[in-house]
Order: C-alpha cells, then sequence, then structure tokens
C-alpha cells in the first residue's frame, strides 16, 4: 500500500471515529456520517483489492454515488432552517438515485468511471452548502472557522467543484488511453481527497471543542 493510501484510508478512518464520538455525545444527525465514512473505507479497501488483482472495480462507485448522496443531504439537512428547501432536498434524494442508477445502466452499464453522476451530485450538494454557508448566523460570537458547518461545506464545494470538469471527460480519456487517465485522475483526486477527509475532521472537532467550552 503506498503512502498515500495509507495517509487516505487513515483520514476516512478519522472521519468515521470523530463521526461516532459526536454522535454518541448527542449530536444524533453525525450517525449518518459515521455510517457514509464506515461504507467508504470499506469500499476503497476493496478497491485496493480489486486493483492489486487487476478486476475492475469502477462499478463500486455506481453504487456508492447512490449511497453517498442521500446521507450527506439528511446530514447536511439538519444545517438548513428553511422548511420549503428542507422539502426540496428531501424530494431530491428519490429523483437522484433514479435518475444515476439509469445514467449507470442505460450509459455506462455500470462499467466505466461514472463521471456524470458524481457531477450531478456535486452539483446538487453545492446548492446546498452554498445555501447553508449563506444562512449562517451571523450574529454568531465564535469566528467562522470554530464554525464546523464552515469545514463541511468548504471541503465540499473544494472537492466536487475541482473535479467536476475533469469527472465529465475521464471515460472518453479512458478509452483513449487507460493508464494515463487513470493517472491524471490520480493526480487531480489525490489531494482533494486528503482536502475533503481533512476538513470534515477538522469541522467535527470544532463542533466537539466548542461543546466543551459551552459546558465548561
Amino acid at each position: 500500500m503506498s503512502t498515500y493510501n495509507i495517509i487516505y484510508n487513515l483520514l476516512i478512518f478519522g472521519s468515521f471515529i470523530v463521526s461516532l464520538i459526536a454522535f454518541i455525545k448527542g449530536y444524533k444527525r453525525f450517525g449518518l456520517l459515521s455510517l457514509l465514512f464506515f461504507i467508504t473505507s470499506a469500499m476503497e479497501l476493496m478497491v485496493l483489492y480489486l486493483i492489486a488483482k487487476e478486476i475492475n472495480f469502477t462499478w463500486l462507485y455506481h453504487l456508492y454515488n447512490v449511497l453517498e448522496y442521500p446521507l450527506l443531504c439528511l446530514f447536511l439537512i439538519g444545517s438548513v432552517s428553511s422548511a420549503a428547501i428542507t422539502k426540496m432536498i428531501k424530494i431530491s434524494i428519490p429523483l437522484f438515485i433514479l435518475t444515476a442508477l439509469s445514467v449507470s445502466y442505460f450509459y455506462y452499464r455500470f462499467s466505466g468511471f461514472p463521471g456524470l453522476n458524481i457531477n450531478m451530485e456535486g452539483f446538487l450538494l453545492s446548492i446546498i452548502c452554498v445555501y447553508i454557508l449563506f444562512n449562517m448566523d451571523a450574529l454568531e460570537t465564535n469566528s467562522i472557522f470554530r464554525n464546523y458547518n464552515f469545514w463541511i461545506c468548504a471541503g465540499i464545494l473544494i472537492f466536487f467543484g475541482t473535479t467536476f470538469f475533469y469527472n465529465g471527460i475521464y471515460t472518453k480519456i479512458a478509452i483513449i488511453d487507460g493508464k494515463r487517465a487513470l493517472k491524471l485522475f490520480s493526480t487531480i483526486n489525490r489531494p482533494l481527497n486528503i482536502i475533503l477527509y481533512s476538513f470534515i475532521i477538522i469541522g467535527t472537532l470544532c463542533l466537539l471543542i466548542n461543546r466543551k467550552r459551552i459546558i465548561q
């Protein structure tokens, strides 16, 4: 296992642990994140195993995509104050699952990297995150850098916003040169994965630390 894979998987595991602690401490919706990161960790380890065995692994991302979006949406809803926006997010979940599975079946045949599906997910999650960031309590006395919503939403926006353009053309590049496409994909995704999970850990720790300060 490479140094990157060790760091990456440790960050996912760290995200799972801090989310689980937050859940145990009473922040119930963080149970959704801990479940997501448990699934993520298991999937990424499976991907490494399949790569080592030279077996196609991209079908896993098709399944993961339709699990990640609902779990992140249900988590983010807790930071949305508008009943109308909350309702729209809930409606988007079954619509996204149906659309993503249709694209995976009819367009990708569950083979190849689901760039379109991930871009759809990223676009919808980015809208939610932008809404949350623009509606954070302006009267809060704490610095924005102590707000867990800032870190988690920023991580999601940076990750999906940066990968958006490449995800859409990955499949076409892979047809021309699979090895080069995978290498370019790794070059783009690796630092963004580190940023995403680091931000999530920082955000969750901010929540736990701020709670301790309030209690004290």
